[in-house]
């Protein structure tokens, strides 16, 4: 089951978390190691503390958990802001991009295609969590999340626009999502928190709540934010 604490400070809990994952990975073996993120604006507070560390950046592969379909100056781009948040802090950035905005299918092949070249599974991943139970592009209902899915499915999936979500999407699908052995998710808000209780109870619904993929990992920390004014 999964890991749920409530740090005073989550970015910095989250950055802390992953670049151990990844120090250790870098430790463990001489070539290449792969970093998953999400968009959102979740990263935007744990990246540029997550790159303050001193670790061989030029040896780490990203990949978002999911993309919009978009080119990278869209401000709904995630690869727009990995790429604006590495250059910021003076990071080299190798990014597993799937280009192809206005072809999805041809988006998948190039994105599936890419991530084959990867070391995987991923070191670590920061995921983030909707207020409908959503993680990565896996939404409620939609057959990306549904346990009798195919196998290609549940690696990658091409998502249409599903309201009130804007935007065509890429996601990984459950099965790249739980091989990775550190996932972090910070859950902010009261509505998250009562979705996440839901997520982790025992026999969770995974079509309706997708953050259950995860929820019952060992691997995963879910970091709820202290409330202001709590004990």
């Amino acid at each position: 089951m999964a890991e749920v604490r409530h740090p005073a400070d989550a970015a910095a809990a989250a950055a802390q978390l992953l670049g151990d994952a990844l120090a250790a990975a870098l430790a463990e073996a001489p070539g290449r190691v792969t970093l998953m993120l999400s968009g959102g604006r979740t990263p935007r507070a744990v990246l540029p503390l997550l790159l303050a560390r001193d670790l061989d950046w030029s040896r780490v592969d990203t990949l978002a958990s999911d993309e919009r379909l978009v080119p990278p100056d869209d401000p709904d781009s995630t690869e727009g802001m990995v790429r604006a948040e590495f250059a910021a802090a003076g990071r080299p950035l190798r990014y597993c991009a799937p280009g192809y905005p206005d072809d999805p299918a041809a988006a998948l092949r190039a994105w599936r295609a890419g991530i084959a070249g990867l070391v995987w599974p991923p070191a670590a991943a920061l995921l983030g969590m909707g207020e409908d139970g959503h993680t990565a592009s896996l939404f409620p209902g939609r057959p990306e999340s549904d346990p009798a899915a195919g196998a290609a499915t549940l690696l990658a999936a091409a998502v249409p626009q599903t309201p009130p979500h804007a935007r065509a999407r890429l996601t990984l699908g459950p099965q790249a999502l739980r091989a990775v052995p550190c996932i972090v998710v910070i859950v902010a808000g009261a509505q998250k928190r009562a979705m996440l209780e839901r997520a982790c109870a025992p026999g969770a619904d995974r079509l309706a709540l997708p953050v259950a993929w995860i929820a019952d990992l060992a691997a995963t920390t879910f970091l709820c934010p202290a409330e202001p004014g709590a004990a």
